[in-house]
Order: C-alpha cells, then structure tokens, then sequence
C-alpha cells in the first residue's frame, strides 16, 4: 500500500475561497495560475479569523480586566487572549471556538446542498434568495444562544451567515458601484439590499475575452447585480441557473465558468489576485477588506442581541473551565455520594470556575441536569442529592454521560462517579466520537462491582478504559471511593492550561519514557493509573524521584503530590529544570500513563481533502478517521504563538495509544472474516495479530488436523492481519489476508433542510462487503426511527419535532451478518428547528396602577410557549395618535407603563414576538391612572368596553339590589348619574367614545342602607377599535 501525506500549513498562497490552497498541487495550477498572482490574497478562513480579531479586541477594550489595560490594534488572536487573561493562560479553547466558525464557513463550499445553492453563494443574480436565508438564519443563531445556550451550533449556523456575507462583496458588483462602505442591512431581518438589477436589466458589457484581466465592464447607474456561473457537475447540475441569453449579464468568470464566453463575455468574480481565475482581480483587496467590516458588523449585531455574557460563551472566552460532575444516584451510592458533596464544597471554594453542570442519573430516569455560573445554586442541587433506587446492578451510565456531554462546553473534563456498570450501552459509540470531536476528556471513578443480571448491552470496566483512552481521561478504580484522593486531580479539571505532552494506554512491563521540557512547560504532571512495581523520574542533571515513594515526594522542594493512592497517582513537578526527562515505568499488569504540563502552547491538527471541482476549489475538512489510500492535507494551527505565522511542518508521526508507531491508511470502520486456516500436524494454539477487537476459533480442538475457522473483527486501525497457528511440536503456520478497503463508514452527515417541525437529512457512507438492512436514527438520544436506504447517498425526513428548539441526530448503520443485525460506528449531527408564528397572549390583567404608572400582566399563548422568546408593548393616551407612543420589548409576561399624566386614559396592545421577528395579533388593554382625591381603585369590577357603551359586571351578594354611578374622568360629581339594579351585570350607555369613565357599585340592603361599595376605572373604545 502506498500512502501520500501533505502537510498543509497556515500562510501558504491563498484565494478568496474557502481555504487556501497549495498552488504547487497539479489540479490547482491550471485553474489559480500562481504565476498570475499580483499582491497578497484572502481566504474565508483568513476573512473570518481577521474579522473577528477585530471584533474581540474591541469588545475586549470595551470590557478591560483593569483601567490600564491596552492592546495594539494589529495583536494576534493569542495575543489578544494572553494580554486579557494573561501570559500563561491557554488560549486553546478560544481558538478552537474560532476556528470552529471559520470550518463552518469552509463547509459551505463543500457541503453538497450549500456548495452549488446560487442563494449561499451570491450567484446568478439570487440577491433576494440570499437576503431571505440570511435573515432566516439569523434567528435561529439568537435561538441557538439566548434559548437553547447550544453555542456548537450556534457557531455553526454564524460560519455559514458569514459565508454568504463575505461572497456578496467578491460576487457582487457592489464593489464595482463604487461603494466605499459595507451594506449593513446585509442578513439582518426588516432590511432591504436597494436597488437591485431586474430580469430584463443589463448590468454587464464584454470583455475583451472571455479569459484573463477584465475591467470597466460594469454599466454606469445599473441595479446591483451578481455574476452567472454555469458549470459541469453531475450533483450541482439542478442548482445552477442558466445565464440569460440578452447580453447584458454578467458572468462570475474565470477558468471553470462556462458561461464566461457568452454575451456579455468575461466576469466579475474578485475571489483571487489571479487573473486566470478573478476577472476582476484588481478589485481583490477591496472586497477582502469590505468582507472583513461586514463580517464584524454582523457579529456586532449579534453582541448587540445576546449581551456580553453569551459573547464570552460563544467564544468560550473565560479563563475558568467547566465543573462537570455526572453522578450515579442508586441506592448502593450513599456513602459515595456524601463523600463528593464533602470535596465538591472544597473543590468550589478554591477553585476558578465559569460553568458548574451536575448530572445525576438513576434507574431508569436520567436528570435534571443543573447548568449554572452560580456556585451557590450548583451546591444547593448537590447537596440535594440522595441514594435510591436501583437494585438491579448496572445503571443508565451512558445516558447520564450523554447529558453531560450535552452541556460540557469543549475542551472540558467530565468526571463520572459509580459503582455499577451501564446498561445503556447501545450509546456508547456516539458518545466516545461526540467526546473526541468536543476534545472532552472523561475521568471514570470507578467504585467496587455489583453483581447483576445478564443484559444484552452491558458496558463494564473494558469499555469504561476505552472512554478513557479515546477521549485522554482516565479510569480510577477504587474498592470504595476515598474521593480525597482525587479531589485534586478534580479540582485541576476546571484549568485551562493544560496540555499534553505524553498519554499511554494499555502498556505492560517495563517502558521507558522521554519526556522534553522547555521554557514553555511552567509545571508538568504525571498520572499513572494502574498498579506499579517501579516509576523513576529523572531529570537533565540526573538527579532520580521515586514516584512510589510518597513521603520522599512530599519532602522535596519543587514537587507537589497531588494524589496517591494503591492505584494511581498524580505527581506534579512545578518549575521543571528544561532538558530531556526521562521516566521509568515497570508493572506486573496492564497500566496507563499520561503527563500534561501547564503551558500556552498547543497545537490543532484536521485532516483535509482537496476538491478541485467547481464551482469553488477547496480542501474539506474530514469527520472521523482518515481512510486508506487516501491524499490527505494536514491542517496546523499553532496555539500560544503567533499562530498566523506557522509556515512549516518538519515532521508528523502517527502512533497508537501504546506509542507505536502506526500508518494512517490502517483505518477502518469494521471488518469481519472467515478465514480458513489449515494445520496437518496437530493444531494446539491460533492467535491473530494484530489481536482486533476480538477473535473465535470455531471447529477447534487441541491437536485437530481438521480445518478450523476463525472470525476476527477489527472496528477500526487494521487492514491486513496474520491469523497463525502452532502445532504440538512448534511448527508455526500463518496466513496473511488483506482487509482491503471496506466501508460502512458514515461521512458527511448534514442537515439538508429545517421547517418548524421537520428536519431533512443527508448523509454519504461507504461501500461495504455486508449489506446494510437499515439505518437506527435517533433524536436527542431517543431511539427514533429506522430509515430504509441502500444506495451510498441516502436522505431522511423527520417529523414531529418541537419548533424553535436544538435537535441532536445520531444514526446508526446496521448491516446484515450472516442473517443477523450487526450494528455500524454512529454519525452525530444537530440542527434547529424554525419558528413558527406565535399565538395572542391571553389572560391580560391590570395588576397595579399609581397617578403616573399602570402595570399588566399577561400569558403566552399555550401552544407557541417555545416560540415566544420577547413581548412588545405599544401604548399611548386616548385621544392621541397611536403613531405618536411608546413600544419596549421585553422577556417578562408583565410590563410597567411609567412617565404616564394622572387621571389620564392609556391603551396598550401586547403582541409576542418569534425569535425570528413574526409578531402575533395584539391583546388590548385600557387603563386610566389614579387621579387625585379620588379614592384608590379595587378590581372585583370587570368590563366589557364598547364606543358608547360599557357591560359591568361584578361578584353577586346578599345584597337585593346595587346602585350604579358612573361619570367621565376629570368632571365634577354634579355630572354623575345614579341608577339601581337588582342583579349583575349592568350595561352604561349614552356614553362618549375613547374616554375614561369612573364607577361606582354599592351594595343595599332591603332598607337601602349601603352594605359595600367597588370602584374603578373603565374605557370607552375609540372609533374603529373593536
């Protein structure tokens, strides 16, 4: 097998595409020409990262740490973090978060529905198309923040907004008009984009060809207008609009646009300084700069919605980490439980933390999660927790670790506390890949077993150390939990500056260890988990430290024991001498170690594909592990140094969790084999190496001479292995076989359309050997639905989902294996459903009202609660032009009208609002402030108002009759009338439209005599109100 790796690096030559691109590479050189290239170019990426840059050092100016603190304008990413946080704090987290945005821009060319859609991509004169999904999005990003907190997606969605944005100034002729600043109103709902070209307007004349350098073919005073672009591709085929044969559009241009040669001829793309691909070219740096300020101006208006907290949390901009605590809460947990309350109380008080999220889980219930910054609400539900339930053995482990994966922001830890097994084990993939793509690391503490009943998916301590491999946790296994012990190791999961610098798994007997120290590392720690006969740590002088010997340890300046108990212990080295370390490990049994320093710098690595086809060439970032026979790209990204700057890439190695080193074509999803294996002299022992996941032997007995068969299966890192058998006298026979490439792997997982309670999904996979019988897709991680499908492109409607909301996907391929079900590694992806109109409030009140104020209440609809995230309040005095009073938006169903004139009448119409802006029908209420001398009013009185007329109504008494007065506000009581009625209700007529009455009803006795009195205010409505 032959294996093609390139290293791709930050700062090499760059378009005004997705990415930039190795102009070296034979599929781009013919469509960029390099050797055309006039001055610097600018990617999306680059576009995004340099916008918000701008963005976060004003918000940071805006919000200093201290009254001195200042920031050149032109400080890195880091630099900006370093100089906010300070220099030893690690920027990781933020980066990612940045980047995140920056890949989601990236995936709108590559995606297979965004990619060719004219609307995302500012093509074929779609204007209004692409300012309809721009302000369609926009919502859902504010739901994705202010609602649902799901800042992932959040990032997500305001990727793909800022591609759209950043194509209308390189696809446009917005730039060509002369236009110096950016159009604001470009993706915010209630804007309009001006005027805009028609169907019959010509916007373009032709170029002098239809290849190369083009310019002043823009028509003086047409509409703004955006180029056509026709292509050959078999999947963009339905997409692409076809350029108008009047002669008078403009194409976008270049060396893969077809439409370049018709009337007019040429284009107006400025995406890159080549004039082989940019007709426009020249106009590249203006557009760039242009993309910037609108880039920021929208993140601006997104500050501007969501405040400057959810700011902070969308860029994971807080120097704290997350206290992620995931907690068993059955019966056998008492004693445990009371311990983590102890150390938690600890852990809190000396500890910076952002983010405190508790998850209990039970049997068979899962939650409530606590998700809060307050540390004393985060204690209250910890201390509220209790031992019940249970009793079977293993509990809902899986489903609790699902919550709290939900709710752990990235790059945090998550510690999990029982003493059972899982159950739930049918959710274990999906989670181990969702923790890997969230960087999560799972610390396992893993109490004394339990015996318990036989279930299909029961997870145990092999699977629990495999979630700890694969995300970089750990697995703590304890007769008892001694939670003291670790408390430490808990607290340091809410730093932020750790990074790795060794981790192995699964090691056995003796291993040496090196481990470089320089003048980045401020302290370094080692974890061994395991029992251990022997671990020597020495230093460049080699001055030796027993790390089995804790008093020693204690007693040495420099050196701090953070844990150490019979099976793990956690050794931390503060102000290490720089040099090569070297450390010593020996151990009967299997036994893991890692070593993590406090340092600012780190790296971030993605695989990539190059895609030269059209419409826009671009690497694509990979989901999962890396395929066999496969180019690939790497992506670097070097965190804590001027990480704009990396422009080489010495060496990459690749190695498995025991550090051997592996190649990146040994990736699989899954395999199986019968394989027939002969031995004619006595067959006693078959092995298989590598061991894979597992290995059965069937028609096999010590000394056969018959054919035996083995099934191996391997989920993933082998593509060939040697099945080897050994007869009675030693003779070894092996037979190799080649894996080859097989498939079942999931990839591209999207969402491909959202409706209100639908979501359309995509996905590609792999071809397999085994045919697949259907796909297990689940919602939120409930079981869902199982969708038919057997081509390698499939597509799933999904019905029945909550409007406004965050849906999290995983489907599942399951094959057929010799006639039964065998189920396939999960794909994950999320979305958010639109919103949909929201219903009247109801239930208005008038709870107060002094001589200058009247405060209402009111409720939601009931069937559009999720829906209705805002309320707006219009109210004005009777009398006066509506257009002329006052609207405030607010979250609260109450609403005080102040700066009111006494004895005055006010109407005031309360609508909700949709994240979106859809507004509901008004619910009306008339009030009258309190007027001087008259007495305070009390509300058993209701009303139904009309024009000239008013319904009253009241509670009924013993009373045998009521009399009834009433005058307008502000007259003298020579002008009220009286008049007696036997019962409720009571109609007022005569009276004048859009004033204000007050009444009065006394109850009587049979003598006359008056028993109780109610007085208030009513409204006559005005003409035309009903």
């Amino acid at each position: 097998m032959r294996f093609f790796f390139l290293a791709f690096v930050v700062g090499g030559a760059s378009a005004f595409l997705a990415t930039p691109l190795n102009t070296s590479d034979p599929d781009i050189i013919n469509i960029l020409c390099p050797s055309q290239m006039q001055g610097e170019t600018r990617d999306h990426e680059w576009l995004t990262r340099e916008a918000i840059r701008r963005n976060i050092r004003r918000f940071f100016m805006a919000n200093p740490p201290r009254p001195d603190f200042f920031v050149p304008y032109e400080a890195t990413l880091t630099e900006l973090y370093h100089a906010y946080y300070g220099s030893t704090s690690s920027p990781t987290r933020f980066i990612k978060a940045v980047n995140s945005i920056a890949a989601a821009n990236v995936k709108a060319d590559s995606s297979a529905q965004l990619r060719y859609d004219p609307a995302i991509q500012a093509d074929g004169e779609s204007l209004k198309d692409l300012q309809a999904v721009l302000t369609a999005r926009y919502p859902q990003i504010l739901t994705s923040i202010l609602q649902d907190e799901s800042y992932s997606a959040a990032r997500a969605l305001l990727g793909t907004s800022y591609h759209s944005i950043q194509k209308f100034y390189s696809h446009s002729t917005w730039v060509e008009q002369g236009n110096v600043g950016i159009l604001e109103g470009l993706g915010i709902p209630g804007s309009e984009l001006g005027d805009l070209a028609g169907e019959s307007d010509n916007v373009c004349t032709s170029c002098d060809s239809p290849q190369g350098e083009c310019s002043a073919n823009i028509i003086v005073g047409s509409g703004l207008s955006t180029g056509y672009y026709e292509y050959e591709d078999e999947v963009g085929a339905s997409f692409v609009i076809p350029k108008p044969p009047t002669g008078g559009k403009c194409s976008h241009g270049g060396a893969l646009d077809l439409s370049a040669s018709q009337p007019a001829e040429g284009g107006i793309n400025k995406d890159t300084t080549s004039p082989c691909f940019s007709p426009h070219f020249y106009l590249h740096s203006d557009a760039a700069e242009m993309a910037v300020q609108a880039t920021d101006h929208y993140l601006t208006v997104i500050l501007e919605a969501v405040g400057a907290e959810k700011y902070r949390r969308l860029f994971d901009l807080y120097f704290g980490s997350a206290l992620s605590i995931c907690i068993d809460t059955t019966g056998s947990m008492e004693d445990d439980i009371q311990a983590v309350v102890d150390q938690v109380e600890q852990i809190v008080a000396h500890s910076t933390v952002e983010l405190y999220i508790l998850v209990p889980f039970n049997d068979p219930v899962v939650g409530p999660f606590i998700s809060t910054s307050d540390p004393q609400v985060f204690l209250d539900a910890v201390h509220d927790l209790y031992a019940h339930g249970g009793g079977d053995g293993p509990e809902m482990f899986w489903g609790g670790l699902q919550m709290a994966l939900k709710e752990t922001p990235d790059y945090g830890n998550i510690f999990c506390f029982t003493d059972a097994d899982g159950k739930d084990g049918v959710l274990m993939e999906g989670l181990i890949s969702l923790a890997q793509q969230k960087h999560v690391k799972v610390i396992k503490i893993n109490g004394r077993e339990r015996a318990y009943q036989a279930y299909r998916l029961i997870t145990s301590v092999e699977e629990y150390q495999r979630l700890a491999d694969s995300t970089g946790g750990l697995l703590i296994s304890t007769d008892k939990f001694d939670v003291s012990d670790i408390a430490a190791i808990i607290g340091e999961g809410v730093e932020t500056s750790a990074v790795t610098i060794e981790s192995l798994a699964e090691i056995t007997g003796n291993r040496i260890v090196p481990l470089p120290v320089d003048d980045s590392v401020l302290d370094f720690e080692v974890r061994i988990t395991g029992v251990i006969s022997q671990a020597l740590l020495c230093d460049i002088t080699g001055t030796p430290y027993d790390l089995t010997d804790e008093a020693a340890l204690a007693a040495t300046p420099g050196v701090e024991v953070v844990s150490h108990t019979g099976t793990f212990l956690a050794v931390r080295f503060l102000a290490p001498r720089y040099g090569l370390w070297q450390l010593s490990v020996s151990a009967a049994g299997d036994y893991a170690l890692a070593v993590s320093a406090t340092s600012a710098l780190d790296f971030l690595g993605d695989f990539a594909l190059l895609d030269p086809s059209p419409p826009h060439p671009h690497y694509r970032k990979t989901e999962g592990r890396p395929l066999t026979n496969t180019v690939y790209y790497l992506e670097v990204t070097l965190v804590g140094h001027l990480e704009s700057e990396v422009t080489n890439v010495n060496k990459v190695e690749f190695v498995d969790k025991v550090r051997k080193k592996i190649y990146i074509h040994n990736i699989n999803m899954m395999h199986l084999i019968n394989t027939p294996c002969a031995s004619s002299s006595g067959l006693y022992r078959v092995d298989a190496v590598p061991e894979g996941d597992s290995v059965s032997v069937s028609g096999f007995t010590p000394g056969t001479t018959a054919d035996v068969t083995v099934d191996y299966t391997a989920s993933c890192c082998t593509t060939q292995v040697d099945i080897i058998g050994v007869d009675g006298v030693g003779n070894v026979g092996k037979c190799h076989i080649d894996l080859g490439i097989l498939g079942g792997l999931i990839y591209d997982f999207e969402v491909d359309l959202v409706g209100e309670t639908w979501v359309v999904l995509h996905w590609n996979i792999t071809p397999s050997d085994y045919p697949i019988n259907y796909y297990d897709l689940s919602i939120n991680g409930v079981p869902s639905q199982h969708v038919t499908c057997h081509d390698l492109y499939c597509r799933a409607l999904v019905t029945y989902v909550d409007p406004c909301s965050l849906q999290a996907f995983n489907i599942t391929p399951v094959f057929d294996y010799h006639g039964t079900d065998m189920a396939g590694l999960p794909a994950y992806t999320d979305a958010i459903t639109l919103d949909k109109e929201p219903g009247v409030p109801y239930n208005g009140t008038e709870i107060d009202a002094t001589e200058t104020s009247i405060t209402i209440s009111w409720h939601p609809h009931p069937d559009h609660v999720l829906c209705s995230y805002q309320f707006e309040v219009c109210y004005f005095e009777v009398g006066t032009n509506p257009s002329a009073g006052l609207c405030e938006r607010t979250a609260d169903t109450f609403y005080t009208m102040q700066g009111l004139g006494e004895c005055k009448a006010y109407i005031a119409d309360v609508a909700a609002l949709s994240p979106s802006g859809m507004q509901s029908a008004n619910l009306e209420f008339y009030g009258v402030t309190l007027c001087d001398g008259l007495p305070r009013r009390t509300h058993p009185l209701s009303f139904i108002p009309q024009s000239t007329s008013v319904a009253l109504t009241w509670p009924q008494t013993d009373a045998t009759s009521f009399q009834v007065c009433y005058s307008e506000v502000g007259w003298t009581q020579d002008h009220q009338a009286c008049e007696r009625t036997s019962n409720p209700p009571y109609a007022i007529l005569g009276l004048r439209p859009c004033k204000a009455y007050a009444t009065e009803v006394t109850s009587l006795d049979p003598t006359g005599r008056r028993i109780h009195q109610e007085e208030s205010y009513v409204v006559t409505l005005c003409s035309g109100m009903s």
